[in-house]
């Protein structure tokens, strides 16, 4: 009666071992009478399927409908919210978005062989062909709630994968397990917010945060194009509902998001917007990152006069904060932007401030950068013997 299904003969002996009361022949009949119910021409017809996932479908569905059938009201409910999972779940999980606090349930359907138990990680997860079937019987009211919990909680999954890494650098490897155990769930909660973010202003807030909190992390594991995707989603979402903050934020990631893909005009727009909405609110930290990625969009893209600006208000931040190497890679972006603009004295300044500073830190591999284009700098002016001194 179980069609010689692997699956299907687990679950009927799981089932027989839960309930020592049900005979053998009364479970025999029972699926007799479902496969019946299901396909009332018979087996002959299902062995000359040849799709056989389907043929594996109308196996295990007649003992799975009976064993759900047989379920308890609060088993089933919780069941049923599982299937809403993108992937593994734990305990935590389980008690917090499907409301099974003390894990009764989900252990009730790993006896009954319907969820899967990973003993060694500590997780669950779903046969597909189970999963397809339970997902099949999840009510609407069921999706909407659900739904919600499973964003609002793997978002805060997500933070604290970032709050990890961003406490202590060398959590990094703990930090990026932490986010791939739970990627596809949190991936889906993201997916969810966006969705919504017009129904709920709390929900448009979750989409921008979702963004501000994977932008460390989610670039070391995923393509670029998926990160936009994130982060357009997310600004129309800020947009809407005039979360300024949340705006900054996802305006800045799509700056340096483009900016890696070398797709400098669509970028130098978001960091422009960036930089603006920064200096309102106040925010210097990523009023100086905006500026700095503009400074180099410019540069990239001939805009020198712009990029000098950039780059001139970028050091005096770094001065401020007293960091002699990120001012030594200021002080030369600001030389190359004034050697190509054509302001020869103000970069000839820049690249020997930048000099001193890589000679003080020892860095030979940027002395010698800077040398090479104080040369090139020097033969430009005809200064030819200041130009082979330094090339020398």
């Amino acid at each position: 009666m179980c069609g010689y299904s692997p699956l299907a003969i687990s679950l009927a002996g799981s089932f027989l071992k839960a309930n020592p009361y049900l005979s053998v022949d009364t479970l025999i009949r029972d699926l007799r009478e479902e496969r019946q119910l299901m396909k009332p021409e018979g087996d002959i017809e299902l062995e000359k399927d040849k799709d056989k996932k389907e043929v594996i479908d109308r196996n295990v569905e007649p003992i799975f409908n009976i064993v759900f059938r047989d379920m308890r009201k609060e088993a089933a409910t919780v069941f049923r919210k599982l299937a809403l999972f993108s992937s593994s779940f734990d305990e935590k999980a389980v008690a917090n978005i499907c409301g099974d606090r003390d894990g009764e349930h989900l252990g009730r359907l790993v006896f009954l062989g319907l969820v899967e138990h990973d003993s060694i990680n500590k997780r669950y997860y779903f046969h597909q062909l189970i999963h397809k079937l339970i997902k099949a019987e999840v009510r609407p009211s069921e999706k909407i709630l659900t739904h919600r919990n499973l964003a609002f909680y793997y978002f805060d999954i997500l933070k604290d994968a970032n709050d990890l890494y961003e406490s202590d650098e060398d959590a990094l490897e703990s930090a990026l397990n932490l986010f791939d155990l739970d990627w596809f769930n949190i991936q889906a909660g993201q997916k969810w917010s966006a969705l919504k973010n017009t129904e709920d202003a709390k929900i448009a807030k979750l989409c921008g945060d979702f963004c501000k909190e994977a932008r460390i992390l989610m670039p070391m594991r995923h393509p670029t194009d998926e990160c936009i995707e994130w982060n357009e989603s997310a600004l129309t979402a800020s947009r809407e509902s005039e979360n300024v903050e949340s705006e900054k934020n996802n305006l800045l990631s799509l700056g340096m998001q483009l900016h890696s893909l070398g797709i400098y005009d669509k970028a130098i727009e978001y960091l422009e917007e960036a930089q603006s909405l920064s200096n309102k609110l106040g925010h210097v930290g990523d009023e100086k990152h905006s500026l700095d990625l503009l400074g180099q969009c410019c540069l990239r893209t001939g805009n020198f006069e712009r990029a000098i600006e950039c780059f001139a208000k970028v050091l005096e931040f770094v001065r401020l904060e007293g960091k002699a190497s990120k001012e030594m890679e200021i002080l030369n972006l600001l030389a190359q932007a004034c050697f190509q603009g054509n302001e020869y004295e103000r970069g000839e300044l820049n690249f020997k401030l930048a000099l001193e500073k890589a000679q003080k830190l020892g860095n030979k591999v940027f002395q010698a950068q800077v040398l090479n284009d104080l040369g090139r700098l020097c033969n430009t002016v005809k200064k030819y013997q200041s130009a082979m001194t330094y090339l020398k």
